[in-house]
């Protein structure tokens, strides 16, 4: 071709400069021309030949299925991989027919998909089966992507299938664990597209809504008689407003099952990313959660108690009638009210507290005066903590409050009684204290009078008179031992003496030193352990062993007496048994012989003044501690007691 031209072009300037020749000047610029467009379309054809095995080349490089078309269809080009893998053999010009590989569950989708993006020139995209020469399906993706001339026609067609079963498996591996997520959470996602108003749900939906499975999904406007027709309302709005403007909606709507059952469901949608035509969204079935939302409404509204659940905005969510009730606010709904707009005087160092709850902290307050508006004052019990969501992020705050203005001024009450009886219990020792010290002299001058009459004139008085001088001895001894007694236990609760450690065992043997004669006297035989040391007042505990001992050596029996003393640790406490083998009291008197002056026998059976087990009781209890017996008569009787470890009431 290049000696070609330079040949023409040296003939040219030779035939110009020929007279005579210049009427073949346009047939020469002609040829010129013809010449320049050959050689363009010889340049074209190799850079085409040349971009066709680079083609070539790369297809055949590729571990995929490669192909081409022309603009109708009519096949140009197999890679080798297709007749390596299911054995289809290349023929130019028949038409893009591999239908014979397709699995024939996607044959007919995909059939209609290639015609339509044929016509349209949209781009070719399929998830398919293709059978291998095994007769063994395996899944591919496949995508296709139409050549366009400089004026937009369409020339030819070039696509590939991507193996993808692996991925595909996984996929489905995936979609299963999907599914049984959805089945546990009741939960079913769904598929909507907008264009052929097809839907797609998985097994859970149909589950959710009472549907059979096989029967398939019912298209989007059949779903209106699922839902309540408040419900379908509000869902076609969102729908709509997603399909125009891509706003997701979550929306919480009733369900109308074909078996009546109603139900509820929080439905949610969005636009796919990938396809502007599709929605896809998620339905909860949340009809247990709804129940347990109306009872827990339900136990607020009725609780015998004045609760009530707020929004991060101090705004109502629900009261118990008792709320109204106590705080005066009427047969009202507080519902999305404000709390300060309700309580508009309520006191700044509230709504410092209702920050911090609404941060995670928990006030509580055990009595808090309240001012009412008439200038009384209310007591409240209160605490006040957040709740939270099912995502765990605080909701708002929750109230609990309990109106004890009554028992508030009850416990005033008593505290004023309280302090009037320990008052006058002070008094009434001071008085008991003053009056027995004061009657010893004159009783003591009655005392020394009668014991001097008679030693001096016993053998002068005959009779009755000698039984007069004896009855006034004997009178005034008893009432010196009764105010003795009388003084001592006036002393227990207001003796000014320091607590301190006591050797319980000092105390017991000095108790038998006291009584030493008596014991003798009686062969009392006594057993104790080791005792302990306590925090207690020496002097008190001396006497209490002391009285102990002579209640059983008074209620003595006609057998040798045995007395024994135990001891042993419960808990905080030290618990003492005194136990004897005497007359013993029948269970009717249990409570009565730790009441002062109460007698069970007369004085000439058993003498003394009832004082001994009540001074102990209130030993004991002073000590912090408690007394009661265990007794059969004739058999012997126990005197239980226990005395503090620890620090000392009282």
């Amino acid at each position: 071709m290049r000696c070609l031209t330079l040949a023409l072009l040296s003939w040219n300037q030779s035939s110009l400069l020929a007279p005579g020749r210049l009427e073949f000047s346009s047939l020469w610029a002609l040829l010129l021309l013809t010449v320049v467009a050959l050689l363009r379309l010889e340049i074209q054809r190799r850079k085409l030949k040349a971009s066709l095995a680079c083609f070539r080349a790369l297809a055949e490089s590729l571990p995929k299925l490669v192909w081409s078309c022309d603009g109708q269809g009519r096949v140009q080009y197999y890679n080798p991989l297709w007749s390596e893998y299911g054995g289809l053999q290349f023929q130019p010009g028949r038409d893009w027919d591999w239908g014979g590989l397709i699995h024939p569950d996607e044959l007919e989708v995909t059939q209609r998909t290639w015609r339509q993006c044929l016509q349209s020139g949209h781009h070719f995209e399929a998830r398919l089966r293709l059978r291998a020469r095994d007769g063994r399906y395996r899944w591919f993706r496949s995508r296709a992507r139409a050549i366009l001339d400089d004026g937009g026609r369409i020339t030819g067609w070039v696509g590939s299938n991507t193996d993808i079963q692996e991925l595909e498996v996984q996929v489905r591996e995936r979609t299963e664990e999907l599914l049984q997520v959805q089945q546990l959470a009741r939960v079913g996602s769904w598929t909507f597209d907008i264009q052929s108003d097809r839907v797609e749900w998985t097994p859970e939906l149909f589950r959710i809504m009472g549907l059979e499975e096989g029967l398939g999904a019912p298209d989007y406007h059949q779903q209106e008689k699922l839902l309540s027709p408040e419900s379908w309302a509000r869902v076609k709005v969102a729908v709509e407003l997603c399909c125009s403007q891509g706003v997701p909606y979550e929306l919480l709507v009733q369900l109308n099952r074909p078996d009546g059952r109603q139900g509820w469901g929080v439905t949610r949608g969005r636009i796919c990313p990938d396809d502007p035509n599709r929605l896809q969204g998620t339905f909860q079935d949340v009809t247990e959660l709804k129940a347990s939302e109306n009872l827990l409404r339900e136990f607020i509204r009725h609780a015998p108690a004045a609760i009530a659940m707020l929004d991060l905005d101090m705004r109502y969510l629900q009261t118990s009638q008792r709320w109204l009730l106590d705080f005066k606010l009427g047969d009202v709904d507080l519902t999305g009210r404000s709390h300060y707009e309700v309580f508009p005087d309520l006191p700044p160092r509230w709504r410092a507290i209702h920050q911090r709850v609404l941060q995670g902290a928990v006030e509580t307050c055990e009595e808090d005066p309240y001012p009412r508006s008439d200038g009384s004052i209310e007591w409240l019990q209160w605490e006040c903590r957040p709740w939270r969501d099912g995502s765990g992020q605080i909701g708002g705050a929750i109230f609990f409050v309990q109106v004890i203005t009554e028992r508030k001024l009850l416990e005033m009450m008593i505290l004023e009684q309280k302090a009037e009886l320990e008052r006058s219990n002070q008094e009434l020792e001071q008085f008991a204290y003053v009056a027995s010290h004061d009657l010893q002299e004159p009783l003591r001058a009655v005392a020394g009078c009668g014991q001097i009459l008679q030693q001096r004139f016993q053998a002068q008085l005959q009779g009755q008179g000698s039984e007069l001088i004896g009855h006034i001895v004997d009178g005034a001894a008893r009432m010196q031992a009764l105010i003795r007694d009388l003084l001592a236990y006036s002393r227990v609760n207001s003796r000014d003496s320091k607590r301190e450690l006591v050797d319980c065992q000092q105390a017991l043997q000095h108790a038998l030193s006291m009584l030493e004669a008596s014991i003798r006297e009686n062969s009392a035989q006594i057993h104790f352990p080791a005792l302990p040391s306590l925090p207690g007042d020496l002097v008190q505990l001396q006497l209490l062993f002391q009285n102990l001992l002579t209640n059983s050596l008074k209620y003595r029996s006609r057998q040798p007496l045995q007395i024994e003393i135990e001891v042993e640790e419960l808990g905080n406490d030290w618990l003492f048994h005194f136990g004897d083998n005497g007359i013993g009291i029948e269970s009717q008197y249990f409570e009565r012989i730790f009441l002062i002056f109460q007698r069970l026998h007369t004085r000439e059976q058993y003498p003394g003044n009832g004082l001994g087990l009540a001074l102990c009781r209130k030993i004991v209890e002073g000590h912090g501690g408690k007394i009661w017996v265990t007794s059969e008569p004739g058999r012997g009787t126990t005197i239980h007691f226990t005395l503090s470890r620890g620090v000392v009431h009282g």
